[in-house]
């Protein structure tokens, strides 16, 4: 789509940009172009991109590439004007189960469809948290807090020689940014801690629609196996003997 854009802003010469020109700009500044409510749907996400990407040109000049524009370039310059979440690394460590990254990143982009949140937008459904049946059901209690989930992550823990401390799910995504004992094993207690937040979001659901609860030491025993065998199929080559006994004690 970049390149589209770079072409109609040079007026490049070919039969594509001519037609654009004849059909929606009619002689007018491309940069300052606005589309009315008869174009396409494509040319209108064209102009919208093109918004996107006006603060990248400086007349028809592209200022980032002196060749003009690329994909590549454009791809770079558009990466760069994002703003970085500070817990991409542990959502998207390639040690996790990719089912478990996507869970984690509905975790923290807030979006997980919790009993308070499903309230909040008038659908009536018990408060409480299905697993304890105590407090408020809400990401925070549900992931970290709730009584159940404690019991599954001091039994993690414990497999992994870990003592961490948190109450809330910001806290804990700030101790899984932290560096533990070299790459390797922080990247099997990132991948272990997504483990446990994905099984405990299938726990309360078979709480709420089956009306049971897996004992906290099979649930336990299931994340150890999910990511035993994830690592046995990506472990890197070069992963030192001690750090190989580490991970075979800590998950079998």
């Amino acid at each position: 789509m970049g390149k589209y854009i770079w072409s109609v802003a040079c007026k490049e010469d070919n039969l594509w940009v001519k037609w654009i020109d004849h059909v929606y700009l009619k002689g007018k500044d491309w940069r300052i172009y606005m589309p009315n409510s008869t174009v396409s749907w494509y040319w209108r996400q064209l102009t919208h991109i093109k918004d996107k990407f006006r603060t990248g040109y400086s007349g028809d000049r592209w200022m980032f590439d002196k060749k003009g524009y690329t994909a590549s370039s454009g791809y770079e310059w558009l990466r760069n004007n994002q703003n970085v979440v500070g817990w991409s690394k542990w959502v998207w460590n390639r040690l996790n189960i990719p089912k478990h990254s996507f869970m984690c990143w509905v975790i923290m982009w807030d979006r997980l469809q919790t009993r308070d949140k499903l309230r909040k937008i008038g659908i009536q459904v018990e408060n409480h948290c299905p697993m304890c049946g105590l407090y408020q059901e809400t990401a925070d209690h549900l992931l970290v807090q709730c009584s159940y989930v404690r019991k599954c992550t001091q039994e993690l823990n414990r497999s992994l020689k870990l003592f961490p401390q948190f109450q809330d799910l910001d806290s804990m995504s700030n101790w899984l940014n932290r560096p533990t004992a070299g790459r390797v094993r922080c990247q099997v207690v990132q991948a272990t801690s997504a483990a446990l937040l994905y099984n405990i979001w299938i726990q309360r659901n078979k709480a709420i629609c089956q009306g049971c609860l897996q004992h906290y030491n099979s649930v336990v025993k299931q994340i150890k196996s999910e990511v035993w065998m994830r690592i046995q199929g990506i472990m890197p080559k070069k992963v030192q003997d001690r750090d190989r006994e580490w991970i075979r004690q800590s998950l079998m």
